[in-house]
């Protein structure tokens, strides 16, 4: 982990570190200045921030769900989704990031068979 991201949450990445800086920057210019512009600027950074933190934080969870495409190598179909089933049991919460990673790995057990 980067110095720089000592006090940032392990799921935020270094474009949202950076977005979350700008977006401080903005409010501080607000505040002393008080334009118009300069709050609109700071609502959308701020809506940005929201956006990029939901994407963040599901990437980050998902990952401890991914398995690399090279360990399916080799593994016949049953056993494939039976291992896929496994991990998608052992999440808390099953939704559709879930369905769309085991999509994902869907196709690449495709590409690697094929």
């Amino acid at each position: 982990m980067s110095e720089c991201q000592d006090h940032y949450p392990a799921w935020f990445s270094k474009d949202l570190i950076r977005l979350l800086k700008e977006k401080y920057t903005w409010h501080l210019k607000f505040k002393k200045f008080k334009n118009p512009l300069d709050k609109s600027t700071f609502n959308l950074l701020k809506n940005l921030c929201s956006k990029l933190q939901n994407i963040c934080y599901k990437s980050y969870n998902l990952q401890k769900l991914a398995l690399p495409c090279t360990s399916f190598t080799g593994l016949s179909a049953p056993v494939y989704w039976v291992e896929i089933r496994n991990r998608v049991d052992k999440t808390t919460s099953v939704n559709n990031q879930v369905y769309n990673t085991v999509v994902q790995y869907a196709n690449c057990y495709i590409q690697i068979s094929a």
